[in-house]
């Protein structure tokens, strides 16, 4: 989950709206970790170092569109999950690929 803390500041160095990147255990409604992302743009590198912290061996993942990256469903892999990704429209190819499969 990624979350935006309006009105957050961090005074020394003028970053407003901190942006955070959790793992949430939905099922028992528990913070499984949490990575703090330098701006929104780094909401991909921070997803992948959160799944770095934490085991996800056998768990079912799931993400919006943005986590629909090649090297953030390669970690998944290699760190034996399962994934659901949102594939939206801005992976074009990809996107008429599974469209067309399904139709």
């Amino acid at each position: 989950m990624d979350k935006t803390l309006r009105g957050s500041y961090h005074r020394e160095n003028g970053i407003k709206n901190l942006h955070l990147v959790t793992d949430w255990a939905s099922e028992n409604r528990l913070l499984l970790g949490q990575v703090k992302g330098e701006n929104h743009s780094n909401e991909i590198t921070a997803i992948a170092a959160l799944l770095e912290l934490i085991d996800i061996t056998g768990a079912t993942i799931t993400m919006d569109a943005v986590a629909t990256q090649t090297e953030i469903i390669r970690l998944i892999q290699q760190k034996n999950a399962n994934y659901f990704v949102t594939l939206k429209s801005n992976h074009p190819t990809l996107y008429n690929q599974v469209n067309n499969w399904f139709k």
